[in-house]
């Protein structure tokens, strides 16, 4: 009998447009065996069939331009290996976060969620959580620099319901 050991090398892979979002990610990067790559999704630098996993969140749904959305997950699609996997973390469509966004009123989760099944996505957890600020007054202020004054007036609580959906395509 013979035996061998393989060993398997991961390479966490980090992209983003943002320099400053690299530098901050690769300042808390605990992994040795990290590349922070400055790339627009709609072309990453990456080859054919190289990426076993892809973990995005709150990314594509950001993409009003559904040209470019479309762009950018045929590129995921592209860098992931046969029998590797693309997981998005998105907003679910019923939560009080999206009540104070006003997107429960212009269906833009509900269709974005949609969008994601009807590219071969299908749903693996909702979850629901919330965010927990130490005040009103905190929790406003973040959501004005975010969002605006009219969405920041709507918070009456330092404690906002949030519910995600985890969805996952296999190649």
């Amino acid at each position: 009998l013979i035996f061998s050991k393989a060993f398997v090398i991961f390479v966490y892979i980090g992209i983003d447009l943002s320099d400053k979002q690299l530098k901050k990610a690769q300042d808390k990067s605990q992994k040795e065996n990290s590349i922070f790559i400055n790339s627009n999704l709609s072309s990453i630098p990456l080859e054919d069939n190289s990426v076993d996993l892809i973990v995005s969140a709150w990314v594509l749904g950001t993409m009003f331009d559904l040209e470019e959305r479309e762009r950018c997950l045929n590129e995921l699609k592209r860098v992931l290996k046969i029998d590797g996997s693309i997981i998005l973390v998105e907003n679910a469509e019923d939560s009080e976060f999206e009540i104070i966004r006003n997107h429960h009123l212009e269906i833009k989760t509900k269709s974005y969620n949609n969008w994601i099944k009807d590219h071969g996505f299908y749903e693996i957890e909702n979850i629901n959580t919330y965010f927990n600020f130490q005040d009103i007054k905190t929790a406003k202020e973040c959501f004005e620099v975010i969002y605006g004054e009219e969405i920041a007036s709507k918070i009456n609580n330092n404690k906002i319901e949030h519910k995600i959906v985890i969805f996952k395509f296999d190649k």
